[in-house]
């Protein structure tokens, strides 16, 4: 099994991609090094924004990213931390600024990232892995250790 920095390599050159290689399955990627469950590994059958909040609705009753991710993480023993005692691999969720929230069928207000190397990555569209600022807009940080 790969660790965290050859798992962080192997995301900087991929680009971003419903149900492949979005938010949600690039944080999933870390969980799954850090506890060996692929919290995932049951939903990724969307391929777009689309299909993934009908997916969302039918498995969750929401389409709020931030609400799904806490109904996945609890299983595996995710809990919520202090920035300060973030590791590497640990999950992050980001607010994003109102003025770059899309009006999409997903609440994507809140995204979530991996924290690595005292930073916070995220996955955006159309993009992929992008470093994001370590500010108050890390509302939440997850530790799976």
């Amino acid at each position: 099994m790969k660790d965290i920095h050859e798992y962080m390599a192997e995301c900087a050159e991929q680009r971003f991609e419903w149900g492949k290689f979005d938010c949600c399955t690039f944080a999933a990627g870390a969980i799954e090094i850090a506890t060996g469950v692929d919290v995932m590994r049951d939903i990724r059958t969307y391929k777009d924004e689309s299909t993934c909040a009908m997916m969302l609705w039918d498995t969750f009753g929401t389409v709020v990213v931030r609400e799904v991710f806490e109904t996945l993480v609890k299983p595996v023993g995710g809990r919520i931390i202090d920035l300060a005692e973030a590791k590497d691999g640990d999950v992050v969720c980001i607010q994003w600024p109102r003025a770059s929230v899309g009006k999409g069928r997903v609440d994507q207000r809140c995204g979530l990232g991996v924290f690595y190397r005292n930073k916070a990555f995220a996955c955006l569209h159309p993009v992929g892995i992008v470093q994001v600022p370590v500010t108050h807009r890390i509302i939440d940080v997850w530790g799976f250790r």
